[in-house]
């Protein structure tokens, strides 16, 4: 694939709309879009950097389609590091296909998934972690994911990862002055000085490192499971906190026989809230995979919401208030007579499904159950990051044992260059063929 040759693909979905975006990149992404694109005066190829232009779209055979203006990004001021043009077309999806196949008539190539950032990457515009905060940010179901997406994108975790390699640099260099030159007149090692770069740079590991299990919630969303007996009001609960009938709901006990799951959104994060089947003992084979698949879920949950009949008496030595996972109660039918509640081991939350008294006050409690608050910090959402973070930190404390204790310093520098080494796959100054590959696939097209 030659990352130079001029590259279109549509940047708008396909669906009707006011207005369709085309993008090119390329040596010659001027050139190309100018026989597709006539500027009212002028032509694109002298067009002002960045300063919208309008024209006309026409095809190979020079018949007019559209009326549009683009936009020209000259090298090395844009995206991509490259000349990029974007056509602002009319929303149809058949317009913005007949400007991309004028477009390929005129010497551009489909590009790839991801393939506008592939080239930013190579160019030097973004690092890769910059680079896969791009589909982080494309991929945000939540307004608190975007803000976080966003800083990775801005560089917040990018800056701190920068800050480690000078600092494993800087010890590097002066082991490996001593290693290389004893004879010299070289300055002595200040062991203190170096441990304390050494421990610098393991402490913003550290903290990017632990911020990675609460960002993985933020990416994925925690999981909420109902839980409970047959005909507690499971079903009514989930359907009234997504605010439409998802579940089925019967008088019948056991109706749901598998778990529903769907997303709800919490004071700006995403919860993954589970509706599953009641617990209790199965009679028939289906009823009991159901149980098998509720248990399932309940072990990998991060909050149970054990959903109880309010109007009955509660058994405060029930199985599911000796739950592992962090648990709330929630008592349901508040909107008829009902019990007061007893002192239980657990918060607990009297609800109506049907007037929805008591959900707001489940909403809140569901939040602190699991940890929504504000985004103080960019938090480490990404696998790939917090595996490589991970092993460069744990090379950084086999480096500061070996300092400590008077082990040949060659040991260090070895397990100081895997250090600088994953650092570097990390934030792509090591390109890896397979692991770009890996990483734009997952890019859509266009971006």
């Amino acid at each position: 694939m030659n990352m130079n040759d001029c590259i279109a693909a549509p940047a708008t979905a396909a669906v009707p709309s006011a207005i369709g975006i085309l993008r090119l990149t390329g040596e010659d992404a001027d050139a190309v879009a100018s026989r597709v694109f006539t500027c009212q005066t002028g032509s694109l190829l002298t067009a002002p950097h960045r300063y919208l232009v309008s024209g006309h779209l026409h095809d190979d055979k020079g018949v007019v389609f559209d009326q549009a203006m683009a936009c020209v990004m000259r090298a090395p001021h844009s995206y991509t590091g490259q000349t990029v043009v974007e056509i602002y077309c009319h929303g149809s999806p058949s317009i913005v296909q007949h400007t991309l196949t004028s477009l390929f008539a005129a010497g551009a190539r489909p590009a790839t998934a991801g393939e506008f950032t592939r080239r930013a990457v190579l160019n030097g515009k973004l690092d890769l972690l910059q680079a896969e905060a791009v589909g982080d940010l494309i991929d945000a179901r939540t307004p608190v994911a975007a803000q976080n997406a966003l800083g990775q994108l801005e560089g917040a975790v990018s800056k701190q990862i920068r800050q480690v390699w000078q600092l494993v640099t800087g010890v590097l260099t002066q082991v490996a002055a001593q290693v290389d030159y004893p004879e010299d007149d070289i300055p002595e090692i200040t062991t203190s000085t170096i441990l304390a770069d050494l421990d610098a740079a393991i402490a913003l590991l550290t903290r990017l490192c632990d911020s990675y299990e609460r960002g993985k919630l933020l990416r994925e969303g925690p999981s909420v499971a109902l839980i409970g007996p047959p005909n507690a009001g499971k079903s009514s609960l989930f359907n009234a906190l997504l605010g439409y009938d998802r579940a089925i709901v019967t008088p019948i006990a056991g109706t749901t026989r598998d778990s529903l799951e769907e997303s709800l959104l919490v004071e700006g994060t995403r919860i993954r809230l589970q509706d599953t089947a009641g617990l209790h003992d199965a009679t028939d084979e289906i009823e009991a995979e159901g149980i098998r698949r509720t248990q399932a879920i309940l072990a990998r949950c991060q909050l149970a919401l054990v959903v109880l009949d309010g109007s009955q008496p509660v058994d405060t030595a029930h199985p599911l208030l000796q739950l592992p996972c962090p648990t709330l109660v929630v008592l349901t039918k508040a909107d008829l007579p009902c019990l007061p509640p007893v002192p239980l081991p657990h918060p607990i939350v009297q609800v109506s499904s049907h007037t929805g008294q008591g959900l707001p006050a489940l909403l809140a409690a569901m939040a602190v159950a699991v940890g929504v608050k504000p985004l103080e910090d960019t938090l480490v959402t990404n696998a790939r990051h917090a595996h490589g973070m991970q092993t460069a930190r744990e090379a950084l404390l086999e480096a500061k044992q070996a300092l400590q204790t008077g082990v040949a310093a060659d040991i260090a520098l070895s397990v100081l260059d895997i250090s600088l080494d994953t650092l570097a796959e990390l934030t792509g100054q090591t390109v890896n063929e397979a692991v770009l590959t890996q990483i734009f696939a997952k890019f859509c097209v266009g971006k």
